[in-house]
């Protein structure tokens, strides 16, 4: 199917790789060029991650997107990102190049990545694929033919088989794959050299092997390649990442009782309850609420299609209900500190976060609720951070 300049097959062995799990400080480079082409369709901070990984492991990547402005900052190289490795490999990379021009896109290269943004939409009930769909309009337009073509971005389950297939009808012998990633906002690129999984909806086996070979080239690590259809990709997406969820607010959970109970330490009952293999401990700590754009969004939308198919997803929607509880339980005992002013620190969506991300901050939501109870608060944080918070919550706080 794939024509002589599309990807090959073969991977990057990394078994003998010098760097240890987790490392980033150098990240090997391969021969720029050497493996054929792939195009990215939508350039922003996921694509882009997913663009110059691909270069940096040796094939020539096209990356398209709407904003002519930012892909002459990607050309000249001078884009100055706040997400880790990204400005560094931009400057690196020999075989990346940018265009508004979809058509050429398309053009570029027998595998298409489809990176753009799917908003929440719908009450917060389900993602906005709208922009998903205008891409496959464009490449159903040009009626082209022999392409694999992988959905990157969050869709709802079934997506890829009821919607995306039928938006490309004009195109003959091509693929519609799902290839999620699960990834942090400020470790995108640690993310996808570092995977646990690498999650594959094939339209194909060939697309399959397609897209295993590419993940695999990226990894530093071995991560396990978990293959299915389109449609259980979907499901199995929002389903890890729920169930982490889960984790977090039954941490909260057991870090509350035991806050209310004298001579208890959450610290101590959380480490022992991860200590058994069959719970672990990733994601099992006492601390905040979860946020950010990635973790309610999916919960939600897990609950959502439940519903579509009859099932009253009970577990995710206590999952939702304990994380707001906990930011209230947290709110509530800082009021009655008695204390009259606050200064919140590294308010953005997770601690230590390097980008300057503030959605379903649970922090900013504890402040939120102390204002709005009489009381005043400060956030000290990086500029930028401080400038999205005062673009969202105006002058309800003070600034340091």
């Amino acid at each position: 199917m794939l024509s002589p300049k599309s990807a090959e097959s073969k991977v990057v062995s990394v078994a003998a790789h010098p760097l240890e799990k987790g490392d980033m400080t150098t990240l090997p480079r391969a021969k720029p060029g050497s493996k054929g082409r792939v195009s990215v369709i939508g350039v922003g901070r996921l694509g882009l991650c997913w663009a110059l990984n691909l270069e940096r492991v040796g094939y020539k990547v096209l990356g398209a997107d709407i904003f002519p402005r930012y892909v002459d900052m990607l050309n000249k190289k001078s884009l100055k990102s706040l997400e880790p490795h990204v400005s560094d490999m931009l400057r690196e990379s020999k075989c990346f190049r940018a265009t508004t021009d979809m058509e050429a896109t398309v053009n570029y290269s027998d595998v298409l990545y489809i990176l753009v943004q799917t908003p929440s939409t719908g009450g917060n009930r389900h993602y906005d694929t709208s922009y998903v769909a205008r891409v496959l309009n464009s490449i159903n337009k040009m009626r082209v033919s022999n392409k694999h073509i992988v959905i990157g971005c969050t869709v709802m389950p079934t997506y890829c088989e009821k919607v995306a297939k039928l938006l490309i009808s004009n195109c003959r012998n091509c693929t519609i794959s799902y290839n999620p990633e699960f990834i942090a906002q400020g470790e995108i690129i640690k993310g996808q050299c570092y995977p646990d999984i690498v999650l594959i909806g094939e339209g194909s086996k060939e697309a399959g092997d397609v897209i295993e070979a590419h993940a695999r080239a990226i990894a530093l690590n071995t991560p396990k390649i978990q293959r299915m259809s389109t449609m259980s990709a979907e499901i199995c997406k929002l389903s890890i990442n729920c169930f982490v969820t889960t984790k977090i607010s039954y941490a909260n959970m057991i870090g509350d009782i035991c806050d209310r109970t004298e001579g208890a330490d959450k610290f101590d009952v959380l480490k022992a309850v991860g200590g058994d293999s069959r719970v672990g401990l990733k994601y099992l700590r006492p601390g905040y609420g979860y946020g950010g754009p990635c973790f309610p969004r999916d919960n939600i939308a897990l609950g959502a299609y439940a519903n579509s198919v009859n099932i009253d997803a009970k577990i995710s929607h206590a999952t939702d209900a304990y994380n707001r509880y906990h930011t209230e339980l947290q709110a509530k005992d800082m009021l009655d500190s008695k204390k009259q002013h606050f200064v919140m620190t590294d308010v953005a969506y997770k601690e230590g976060c390097p980008v300057d991300i503030i959605e379903e901050s649970q922090k900013l939501a504890i402040a939120k609720y102390l204002v709005e109870n009489g009381k005043t608060v400060t956030i000290a944080d990086r500029p930028a951070v401080v400038q999205k918070v005062k673009e969202e919550f105006g002058s309800i706080f003070e600034y340091a």
